[in-house]
Protein backbone atom coordinates (compact mmCIF):
# COMPACT_ATOMS: atom_id res chain seq x y z
CA UNK A 1 0.00 0.00 0.00
CA UNK A 2 1.61 3.24 -1.28
CA UNK A 3 0.74 6.48 0.94
CA UNK A 4 0.37 9.59 -0.90
CA UNK A 5 3.23 12.35 -1.26
CA UNK A 6 1.43 15.37 -0.06
CA UNK A 7 -0.15 13.18 3.40
CA UNK A 8 3.58 11.97 3.90
CA UNK A 9 5.10 15.87 3.71
CA UNK A 10 2.31 16.91 6.23
CA UNK A 11 3.00 14.41 8.34
CA UNK A 12 6.89 15.54 8.97
CA UNK A 13 5.74 19.04 9.05
CA UNK A 14 3.39 18.23 12.23
CA UNK A 15 6.35 16.18 13.47
CA UNK A 16 8.79 18.38 12.95
CA UNK A 17 8.52 21.93 11.75
CA UNK A 18 5.75 22.35 13.89
CA UNK A 19 7.47 22.52 16.96
CA UNK A 20 9.77 25.15 15.94
CA UNK A 21 6.72 27.99 16.06
CA UNK A 22 6.70 26.90 19.67
CA UNK A 23 10.31 28.13 20.48
CA UNK A 24 11.85 31.62 21.39
CA UNK A 25 15.36 29.87 20.51
CA UNK A 26 17.35 30.95 24.09
CA UNK A 27 17.19 27.54 25.74
CA UNK A 28 19.78 24.78 25.55
CA UNK A 29 19.10 20.99 26.35
CA UNK A 30 22.55 18.97 26.81
CA UNK A 31 23.09 14.95 27.15
CA UNK A 32 26.14 13.43 28.25
CA UNK A 33 26.63 9.22 27.09
CA UNK A 34 29.59 8.02 29.82
CA UNK A 35 31.16 4.42 29.49
CA UNK A 36 31.51 2.61 33.12
CA UNK A 37 34.09 0.68 33.30
CA UNK A 38 35.12 -2.43 36.15
CA UNK A 39 39.00 -1.28 37.31
CA UNK A 40 40.11 -5.31 37.63
CA UNK A 41 39.82 -5.47 33.48
CA UNK A 42 36.52 -7.70 33.69
CA UNK A 43 32.81 -7.10 32.79
CA UNK A 44 30.91 -4.23 34.63
CA UNK A 45 28.86 -5.97 37.42
CA UNK A 46 25.11 -4.79 36.42
CA UNK A 47 24.02 -5.72 39.89
CA UNK A 48 26.46 -2.83 41.07
CA UNK A 49 25.43 -0.66 38.66
CA UNK A 50 21.50 -1.26 39.66
CA UNK A 51 22.69 -0.40 43.23
CA UNK A 52 23.71 2.52 42.28
CA UNK A 53 20.38 3.62 40.12
CA UNK A 54 18.86 3.06 43.55
CA UNK A 55 21.12 4.84 45.51
CA UNK A 56 21.15 7.65 43.28
CA UNK A 57 17.19 7.89 42.80
CA UNK A 58 17.77 8.57 46.96
CA UNK A 59 20.26 11.19 46.98
CA UNK A 60 18.48 13.61 44.34
CA UNK A 61 15.17 12.70 44.45
CA UNK A 62 14.64 11.00 41.23
CA UNK A 63 10.83 8.96 41.56
CA UNK A 64 9.83 8.88 37.61
CA UNK A 65 10.71 5.76 36.84
CA UNK A 66 10.83 2.90 33.64
CA UNK A 67 11.45 -0.39 33.75
CA UNK A 68 13.09 -3.08 31.54
CA UNK A 69 11.51 -6.18 30.96
CA UNK A 70 13.29 -8.09 33.50
CA UNK A 71 12.09 -5.62 35.96
CA UNK A 72 15.27 -3.82 36.84
CA UNK A 73 15.35 0.25 36.34
CA UNK A 74 16.48 1.39 33.24
CA UNK A 75 15.50 5.02 33.89
CA UNK A 76 14.91 7.52 36.22
CA UNK A 77 13.81 11.13 35.96
CA UNK A 78 13.37 14.48 38.36
CA UNK A 79 9.70 15.83 38.00
CA UNK A 80 11.31 19.34 39.35
CA UNK A 81 13.70 19.73 36.63
CA UNK A 82 13.54 17.53 34.20
CA UNK A 83 16.74 15.49 34.33
CA UNK A 84 17.32 11.92 33.72
CA UNK A 85 19.58 9.44 34.37
CA UNK A 86 19.57 6.21 31.68
CA UNK A 87 21.56 4.08 29.54
CA UNK A 88 22.28 4.45 26.35
CA UNK A 89 21.73 0.97 24.62
CA UNK A 90 23.72 -1.04 27.07
CA UNK A 91 23.88 -1.19 30.71
CA UNK A 92 27.85 -0.22 30.29
CA UNK A 93 27.09 3.38 29.26
CA UNK A 94 25.70 5.84 31.61
CA UNK A 95 23.37 8.49 30.23
CA UNK A 96 22.64 12.00 31.83
CA UNK A 97 20.03 14.29 30.37
CA UNK A 98 19.23 17.56 31.57
CA UNK A 99 15.86 19.42 31.24
CA UNK A 100 16.41 22.43 28.81
CA UNK A 101 18.10 25.38 30.59
CA UNK A 102 18.37 29.00 29.64
CA UNK A 103 21.66 29.31 31.90
CA UNK A 104 24.60 26.76 31.16
CA UNK A 105 26.06 27.14 34.42
CA UNK A 106 22.51 25.19 36.04
CA UNK A 107 23.23 22.04 34.19
CA UNK A 108 27.41 22.53 34.93
CA UNK A 109 26.02 22.56 38.35
CA UNK A 110 23.84 19.63 38.79
CA UNK A 111 26.03 17.68 36.17
CA UNK A 112 28.88 17.74 38.95
CA UNK A 113 26.65 16.32 41.86
CA UNK A 114 25.44 13.96 39.46
CA UNK A 115 28.79 12.78 38.58
CA UNK A 116 30.41 13.18 42.01
CA UNK A 117 28.06 10.76 43.23
CA UNK A 118 27.90 8.55 40.72
CA UNK A 119 31.63 8.19 40.54
CA UNK A 120 31.76 8.01 44.54
CA UNK A 121 29.71 4.81 44.47
CA UNK A 122 31.42 2.98 41.10
CA UNK A 123 34.87 3.34 42.96
CA UNK A 124 33.36 2.27 46.36
CA UNK A 125 33.33 -1.09 44.21
CA UNK A 126 35.43 -1.74 41.85
CA UNK A 127 34.04 -0.01 39.30
CA UNK A 128 34.43 3.92 37.75
CA UNK A 129 33.13 6.08 35.01
CA UNK A 130 35.41 8.12 32.25
CA UNK A 131 35.01 10.47 29.64
CA UNK A 132 36.05 8.77 26.40
CA UNK A 133 33.56 8.29 23.20
CA UNK A 134 34.01 4.95 22.69
CA UNK A 135 34.24 2.64 25.90
CA UNK A 136 38.17 2.07 26.80
CA UNK A 137 37.21 -2.21 28.02
CA UNK A 138 34.28 -2.87 25.35
CA UNK A 139 36.69 -5.95 24.66
CA UNK A 140 35.87 -7.29 28.40
CA UNK A 141 32.27 -5.89 28.98
CA UNK A 142 29.04 -8.07 28.24
CA UNK A 143 28.02 -6.01 25.14
CA UNK A 144 24.41 -6.77 25.58
CA UNK A 145 21.43 -4.36 24.89
CA UNK A 146 19.58 -3.47 27.95
CA UNK A 147 16.46 -6.03 27.50
CA UNK A 148 13.52 -3.85 26.23
CA UNK A 149 11.92 -4.16 22.68
CA UNK A 150 13.85 -0.89 21.38
CA UNK A 151 17.17 -1.92 22.28
CA UNK A 152 16.64 -5.64 21.37
CA UNK A 153 15.98 -4.29 17.79
CA UNK A 154 18.18 -2.09 17.18
CA UNK A 155 20.70 -5.03 18.00
CA UNK A 156 18.82 -7.34 15.58
CA UNK A 157 19.00 -4.79 12.74
CA UNK A 158 22.76 -3.76 12.69
CA UNK A 159 23.29 -7.33 13.08
CA UNK A 160 21.65 -7.71 9.47
CA UNK A 161 24.42 -6.79 7.87
CA UNK A 162 25.34 -10.47 7.82
CA UNK A 163 22.64 -10.47 4.67
CA UNK A 164 24.81 -8.05 2.46
CA UNK A 165 27.94 -9.55 3.04
CA UNK A 166 30.04 -9.50 -0.01
CA UNK A 167 28.11 -6.93 -1.74
CA UNK A 168 28.70 -3.86 0.69
CA UNK A 169 31.34 -2.69 2.75
CA UNK A 170 30.45 -3.30 7.06
CA UNK A 171 32.36 -3.09 9.88
CA UNK A 172 32.09 -6.50 12.10
CA UNK A 173 31.51 -4.63 15.81
CA UNK A 174 27.35 -4.02 15.29
CA UNK A 175 27.00 -3.54 18.57
CA UNK A 176 28.73 -0.31 18.58
CA UNK A 177 25.55 1.40 19.52
CA UNK A 178 26.66 -0.01 22.94
CA UNK A 179 30.07 1.17 23.26
CA UNK A 180 29.78 4.49 21.12
CA UNK A 181 29.11 7.21 23.84
CA UNK A 182 28.63 10.99 22.58
CA UNK A 183 28.05 14.40 23.83
CA UNK A 184 25.32 15.58 22.69
CA UNK A 185 23.34 19.67 22.69
CA UNK A 186 19.87 20.69 22.01
CA UNK A 187 19.86 23.98 20.71
CA UNK A 188 16.06 25.19 20.71
CA UNK A 189 15.57 27.21 17.08
CA UNK A 190 12.58 28.91 16.06
CA UNK A 191 11.50 27.75 12.30
CA UNK A 192 12.94 31.89 10.46
CA UNK A 193 16.19 30.75 11.83
CA UNK A 194 16.19 26.85 11.22
CA UNK A 195 17.17 26.81 8.16
CA UNK A 196 21.02 28.76 8.83
CA UNK A 197 21.68 26.73 12.40
CA UNK A 198 21.24 23.79 10.46
CA UNK A 199 23.35 24.82 7.32
CA UNK A 200 25.99 26.52 9.55
CA UNK A 201 26.25 24.27 11.78
CA UNK A 202 26.89 21.32 9.27
CA UNK A 203 29.66 23.07 7.75
CA UNK A 204 31.74 23.09 10.88
CA UNK A 205 31.33 19.00 11.26
CA UNK A 206 35.16 19.15 9.25
CA UNK A 207 36.37 21.49 11.99
CA UNK A 208 34.92 19.86 15.07
CA UNK A 209 36.23 16.58 13.96
CA UNK A 210 39.32 18.27 15.06
CA UNK A 211 38.76 19.81 18.29
CA UNK A 212 36.55 16.92 19.83
CA UNK A 213 37.70 13.77 18.31
CA UNK A 214 38.02 11.71 21.34
CA UNK A 215 37.40 7.97 20.13
CA UNK A 216 40.04 6.65 19.06
CA UNK A 217 40.97 3.16 17.27
CA UNK A 218 42.73 1.21 15.10
CA UNK A 219 43.22 2.31 11.83
CA UNK A 220 44.26 5.84 12.34
CA UNK A 221 40.85 7.02 13.85
CA UNK A 222 40.62 10.07 15.49
CA UNK A 223 37.11 10.07 15.72
CA UNK A 224 35.55 6.07 15.05
CA UNK A 225 32.20 7.17 16.13
CA UNK A 226 31.90 7.95 12.34
CA UNK A 227 33.02 4.59 10.59
CA UNK A 228 30.75 2.90 13.06
CA UNK A 229 27.80 4.53 11.97
CA UNK A 230 28.69 4.90 8.33
CA UNK A 231 29.48 1.12 7.89
CA UNK A 232 26.56 -0.26 9.31
CA UNK A 233 23.05 -0.70 8.62
CA UNK A 234 22.08 2.88 9.63
CA UNK A 235 24.26 3.73 6.58
CA UNK A 236 22.99 1.77 4.18
CA UNK A 237 20.76 4.92 3.06
CA UNK A 238 23.66 7.80 3.47
CA UNK A 239 21.06 10.13 3.68
CA UNK A 240 20.29 8.66 7.59
CA UNK A 241 23.75 9.28 8.48
CA UNK A 242 27.18 12.09 8.42
CA UNK A 243 26.08 15.28 7.71
CA UNK A 244 24.36 16.97 5.02
CA UNK A 245 26.15 16.59 1.65
CA UNK A 246 23.85 19.72 0.28
CA UNK A 247 23.43 23.40 1.42
CA UNK A 248 19.40 23.34 2.44
CA UNK A 249 17.65 26.51 0.76
CA UNK A 250 14.29 25.91 2.09
CA UNK A 251 12.29 24.35 4.90
CA UNK A 252 10.56 22.47 1.79
CA UNK A 253 14.03 21.21 1.24
CA UNK A 254 14.51 19.81 4.45
CA UNK A 255 11.39 18.36 4.38
CA UNK A 256 12.26 16.66 0.95
CA UNK A 257 15.87 15.58 2.75
CA UNK A 258 13.78 13.66 6.00
CA UNK A 259 11.60 12.12 3.17
CA UNK A 260 14.62 10.70 1.83
CA UNK A 261 15.44 8.86 4.54
CA UNK A 262 14.64 5.26 5.59
CA UNK A 263 12.65 3.40 7.76
CA UNK A 264 13.80 0.09 9.21
CA UNK A 265 11.85 -1.02 12.31
CA UNK A 266 7.94 0.01 13.58
CA UNK A 267 6.59 -0.68 17.01
CA UNK A 268 2.91 -2.62 16.78
CA UNK A 269 1.28 -3.36 19.81
CA UNK A 270 3.91 -3.31 22.13
CA UNK A 271 6.62 -4.54 20.00
CA UNK A 272 9.36 -3.88 17.87
CA UNK A 273 9.31 -5.09 14.15
CA UNK A 274 12.36 -5.65 11.80
CA UNK A 275 12.44 -5.11 7.86
CA UNK A 276 15.01 -4.15 4.97
CA UNK A 277 15.41 -0.18 5.11
CA UNK A 278 12.55 0.76 2.64
CA UNK A 279 12.10 4.90 1.67
CA UNK A 280 10.56 6.94 4.54
CA UNK A 281 6.71 6.73 4.48
CA UNK A 282 5.95 8.19 7.86
CA UNK A 283 8.40 7.46 10.61
CA UNK A 284 11.62 7.75 10.82
CA UNK A 285 15.17 7.47 12.71
CA UNK A 286 18.29 9.64 11.83
CA UNK A 287 21.54 9.70 12.67
CA UNK A 288 22.81 12.80 11.39
CA UNK A 289 25.24 14.99 12.61
CA UNK A 290 22.94 17.90 12.74
CA UNK A 291 19.66 16.64 13.28
CA UNK A 292 16.19 18.47 13.22
CA UNK A 293 13.88 16.85 16.36
CA UNK A 294 10.45 16.28 17.03
CA UNK A 295 11.03 18.93 20.08
CA UNK A 296 11.71 21.55 18.12
CA UNK A 297 15.23 21.33 18.71
CA UNK A 298 18.37 21.36 16.45
CA UNK A 299 20.48 18.43 17.98
CA UNK A 300 24.44 18.42 17.22
CA UNK A 301 25.27 15.11 18.07
CA UNK A 302 28.78 14.02 15.77
CA UNK A 303 31.16 14.82 18.70
CA UNK A 304 32.33 12.26 21.51
CA UNK A 305 31.86 12.34 24.69
CA UNK A 306 34.65 14.35 26.32
CA UNK A 307 37.09 14.21 29.51
CA UNK A 308 35.06 15.01 32.47
CA UNK A 309 36.57 17.84 32.96
CA UNK A 310 35.93 19.28 29.45
CA UNK A 311 32.67 18.40 28.94
CA UNK A 312 30.81 21.27 29.27
CA UNK A 313 32.95 22.99 26.53
CA UNK A 314 30.77 20.81 23.61
CA UNK A 315 27.69 22.68 25.25
CA UNK A 316 29.28 25.96 25.57
CA UNK A 317 31.04 25.59 22.01
CA UNK A 318 27.86 25.30 20.58
CA UNK A 319 25.56 27.79 21.95
CA UNK A 320 28.32 30.45 21.89
CA UNK A 321 28.48 29.98 18.08
CA UNK A 322 24.59 29.90 17.79
CA UNK A 323 24.36 33.30 19.68
CA UNK A 324 27.06 34.29 17.55
CA UNK A 325 25.80 33.08 13.87
CA UNK A 326 26.38 35.72 12.49
CA UNK A 327 29.64 35.98 12.86
CA UNK A 328 30.59 32.36 12.36
CA UNK A 329 28.97 32.64 8.58
CA UNK A 330 30.39 35.77 7.35
CA UNK A 331 33.55 33.53 8.80
CA UNK A 332 33.25 30.44 6.71
CA UNK A 333 32.28 32.39 3.99
CA UNK A 334 35.06 34.86 3.91
CA UNK A 335 38.45 32.48 5.62
CA UNK A 336 36.60 29.02 5.04
CA UNK A 337 38.91 28.53 1.82
CA UNK A 338 38.79 24.29 3.03
CA UNK A 339 34.72 24.11 1.82
CA UNK A 340 35.95 25.67 -1.74
CA UNK A 341 38.28 23.37 -3.32
CA UNK A 342 35.68 20.83 -4.64
CA UNK A 343 34.89 18.58 -1.11
CA UNK A 344 31.75 18.67 0.32
CA UNK A 345 31.45 18.49 4.33
CA UNK A 346 30.90 14.83 4.43
CA UNK A 347 34.41 14.17 2.69
CA UNK A 348 36.41 16.69 4.69
CA UNK A 349 34.95 15.00 7.69
CA UNK A 350 36.24 11.87 6.56
CA UNK A 351 39.78 13.09 5.81
CA UNK A 352 40.21 14.73 9.25
CA UNK A 353 39.03 12.20 11.47
CA UNK A 354 41.84 10.21 9.73
CA UNK A 355 44.27 12.31 10.54
CA UNK A 356 44.33 13.91 7.39
CA UNK A 357 44.62 17.14 5.46
CA UNK A 358 44.05 17.78 1.85
CA UNK A 359 46.91 19.51 0.09
CA UNK A 360 45.12 22.63 -0.24
CA UNK A 361 44.40 22.54 3.42
CA UNK A 362 47.64 23.96 5.60
CA UNK A 363 48.08 23.30 9.01
CA UNK A 364 48.71 26.68 9.73
CA UNK A 365 45.50 27.95 8.05
CA UNK A 366 43.21 25.51 9.78
CA UNK A 367 44.79 26.02 13.02
CA UNK A 368 44.15 29.36 12.51
CA UNK A 369 40.92 29.26 11.15
CA UNK A 370 39.76 27.03 14.37
CA UNK A 371 40.87 29.67 16.96
CA UNK A 372 38.63 32.06 15.04
CA UNK A 373 35.90 29.80 15.42
CA UNK A 374 36.83 29.33 18.88
CA UNK A 375 37.36 33.47 19.67
CA UNK A 376 33.65 33.54 18.62
CA UNK A 377 32.43 30.99 20.64
CA UNK A 378 33.50 32.62 23.50
CA UNK A 379 32.56 36.46 22.73
CA UNK A 380 29.11 34.48 21.93
CA UNK A 381 29.20 33.50 25.46
CA UNK A 382 30.41 36.28 26.72
CA UNK A 383 27.67 38.72 24.92
CA UNK A 384 24.97 36.57 26.90
CA UNK A 385 26.08 38.24 30.49
CA UNK A 386 25.62 34.55 32.29
CA UNK A 387 29.56 33.86 32.63
CA UNK A 388 29.04 30.93 30.65
CA UNK A 389 32.53 31.41 29.21
CA UNK A 390 34.13 29.87 32.87
CA UNK A 391 37.52 30.18 31.87
CA UNK A 392 39.33 32.22 34.53
CA UNK A 393 42.75 31.23 34.41
CA UNK A 394 43.80 30.22 31.02
CA UNK A 395 47.03 30.25 28.68
CA UNK A 396 47.82 32.67 26.42
CA UNK A 397 48.92 31.11 22.81
CA UNK A 398 50.30 32.03 19.75
CA UNK A 399 48.59 31.36 16.82
CA UNK A 400 50.38 27.95 16.12
CA UNK A 401 48.54 26.54 19.24
CA UNK A 402 51.74 26.75 21.27
CA UNK A 403 52.51 28.69 24.34
CA UNK A 404 53.21 32.00 23.92
CA UNK A 405 56.52 32.38 24.97
CA UNK A 406 56.21 36.09 25.58
CA UNK A 407 56.72 37.52 29.58
CA UNK A 408 53.54 38.42 31.16
CA UNK A 409 51.79 41.18 29.60
CA UNK A 410 50.18 42.96 32.66
CA UNK A 411 53.25 43.71 35.01
CA UNK A 412 51.83 45.43 38.35
CA UNK A 413 48.15 44.78 37.79
CA UNK A 414 47.08 43.27 40.98
CA UNK A 415 43.70 41.68 38.81
CA UNK A 416 45.47 40.33 36.21
CA UNK A 417 48.34 37.78 37.44
CA UNK A 418 49.84 34.53 36.36
CA UNK A 419 49.16 30.99 38.13
CA UNK A 420 51.91 28.46 37.64
CA UNK A 421 53.74 29.77 34.31
CA UNK A 422 54.56 32.39 32.97
CA UNK A 423 51.76 32.19 29.96
CA UNK A 424 49.07 31.26 32.58
CA UNK A 425 46.92 34.28 32.56
CA UNK A 426 45.07 34.45 36.27
CA UNK A 427 42.32 37.19 36.08
CA UNK A 428 41.26 38.11 40.12
CA UNK A 429 38.11 40.36 40.79
CA UNK A 430 38.06 42.88 43.65
CA UNK A 431 35.42 41.35 46.76
CA UNK A 432 31.78 42.46 46.40
CA UNK A 433 28.89 42.04 48.33
CA UNK A 434 26.72 41.62 44.85
CA UNK A 435 27.85 38.97 42.54
CA UNK A 436 26.45 41.14 39.57
CA UNK A 437 28.81 43.41 40.31
CA UNK A 438 31.60 40.23 40.36
CA UNK A 439 30.38 39.31 36.78
CA UNK A 440 30.47 42.79 35.19
CA UNK A 441 33.93 43.03 36.57
CA UNK A 442 34.93 39.91 35.08
CA UNK A 443 33.70 40.43 32.28
CA UNK A 444 35.37 43.87 31.43
CA UNK A 445 38.76 42.51 32.19
CA UNK A 446 38.32 39.47 30.38
CA UNK A 447 37.80 42.07 27.13
CA UNK A 448 40.65 43.88 28.41
CA UNK A 449 42.78 40.73 28.37
CA UNK A 450 41.79 39.67 25.19
CA UNK A 451 41.80 43.08 23.54
CA UNK A 452 46.01 43.46 24.72
CA UNK A 453 46.25 39.91 23.26
CA UNK A 454 44.90 40.58 20.11
CA UNK A 455 47.17 43.89 19.49
CA UNK A 456 50.49 41.19 20.14
CA UNK A 457 48.77 38.43 18.65
CA UNK A 458 48.04 36.26 20.83
CA UNK A 459 44.81 34.19 22.35
CA UNK A 460 43.58 32.69 25.07
CA UNK A 461 43.13 29.34 24.94
CA UNK A 462 39.46 28.56 26.70
CA UNK A 463 40.17 25.06 28.06
CA UNK A 464 41.15 23.64 31.47
CA UNK A 465 43.70 21.17 29.52
CA UNK A 466 46.84 23.08 28.45
CA UNK A 467 47.64 23.30 25.06
CA UNK A 468 50.39 21.87 22.72
CA UNK A 469 53.21 20.91 25.13
CA UNK A 470 55.99 19.33 23.08
CA UNK A 471 58.49 19.22 26.53
CA UNK A 472 58.85 20.85 29.93
CA UNK A 473 61.02 23.64 28.23
CA UNK A 474 57.74 25.12 26.99
CA UNK A 475 56.50 25.50 30.42
CA UNK A 476 58.35 28.49 31.76
CA UNK A 477 57.90 29.40 35.41
CA UNK A 478 56.21 32.85 36.31
CA UNK A 479 58.94 34.69 36.99
CA UNK A 480 59.08 36.90 40.10
CA UNK A 481 61.55 39.97 41.28
CA UNK A 482 62.40 41.66 44.14
CA UNK A 483 60.32 41.52 47.46
CA UNK A 484 58.49 39.17 45.39
CA UNK A 485 60.96 36.34 44.26
CA UNK A 486 59.99 34.32 46.55
CA UNK A 487 56.78 33.35 44.61
CA UNK A 488 59.10 32.14 41.40
CA UNK A 489 61.23 30.07 44.39
CA UNK A 490 58.17 28.13 45.59
CA UNK A 491 56.50 27.55 42.04
CA UNK A 492 60.33 26.16 41.17
CA UNK A 493 59.84 23.75 44.08
CA UNK A 494 56.38 22.60 42.96
CA UNK A 495 58.31 21.90 40.21
CA UNK A 496 60.46 19.43 41.49
CA UNK A 497 58.37 17.67 43.64
CA UNK A 498 55.34 17.25 40.87
CA UNK A 499 56.94 17.78 37.57
CA UNK A 500 55.56 20.81 35.57
CA UNK A 501 53.46 19.01 33.55
CA UNK A 502 50.71 18.66 36.29
CA UNK A 503 50.82 22.41 37.27
CA UNK A 504 49.68 23.83 33.72
CA UNK A 505 46.20 22.72 33.97
CA UNK A 506 43.63 25.75 34.94
CA UNK A 507 40.78 26.46 36.62
CA UNK A 508 38.62 28.33 38.79
CA UNK A 509 38.58 29.45 42.12
CA UNK A 510 35.72 30.71 45.09
CA UNK A 511 36.82 33.04 48.09
CA UNK A 512 33.82 33.69 50.36
CA UNK A 513 34.07 35.67 53.44
CA UNK A 514 32.24 35.88 56.08
CA UNK A 515 30.43 38.80 58.30
CA UNK A 516 31.69 39.78 61.53
CA UNK A 517 28.41 39.23 63.22
CA UNK A 518 28.16 35.22 61.81
CA UNK A 519 31.99 35.02 63.07
CA UNK A 520 30.90 36.02 66.33
CA UNK A 521 27.92 33.77 66.74
CA UNK A 522 30.10 31.17 65.60
CA UNK A 523 31.98 31.65 68.21
CA UNK A 524 29.48 31.77 71.32
CA UNK A 525 28.10 28.56 69.79
CA UNK A 526 31.98 27.55 70.18
CA UNK A 527 32.07 28.94 73.82
CA UNK A 528 35.40 30.18 72.92
CA UNK A 529 37.28 31.91 75.23
CA UNK A 530 37.34 35.16 73.02
CA UNK A 531 36.02 36.61 69.88
CA UNK A 532 39.08 35.57 68.10
CA UNK A 533 39.85 32.09 69.58
CA UNK A 534 36.53 30.97 67.92
CA UNK A 535 37.11 31.93 64.46
CA UNK A 536 37.64 28.45 62.70
CA UNK A 537 40.48 28.02 59.93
Amino acid sequence: MSIDTNTIKQAIYRKYIEPTRQRDGRYIGVEFEIPIVNKARKAVDFSIVFDMVDAFAAEFGFNEQIHDDEGNISSISSVENGDDLSFDCSYNTLEFSFGREKNLNDIHDRFCSYYSFVREFLEKHGHTVTGMGINPYFRYNNNIPVPNGRYRMLLHHLSSYRNYKGKLLFHDIPYYGLISCSAQTHLDVTEDELIRVINVFNRLEPLKALLFANSPYEGGYLCVRDHLWRESMHGLNPHNVDGFDIELGSVEELVSYIKSMSLYCLERDGRYINFTPLPLDEYLRSFKFVDLTFRGTVELRSTCMQPISEAMGVPAFNLGLKVNLDKLEKLLDTEGNIYRQGYNVIELRKLFVMRKLPAFAEEEGVRDLLLKVLDIARDGLISRGYGEERFLESHRIDRNGNFAGTPHPFPGNKYIDRDYSEDQIEINTPPEIDADHVLSCLHEKIQFVQKELKGAKELIWPFSNPPVIRSEDDIRIAQYYGKDAANTEYREYLARRYGKYKMTYSGIHFNYSFSEELIRKNSELDEADNYRSGIMY
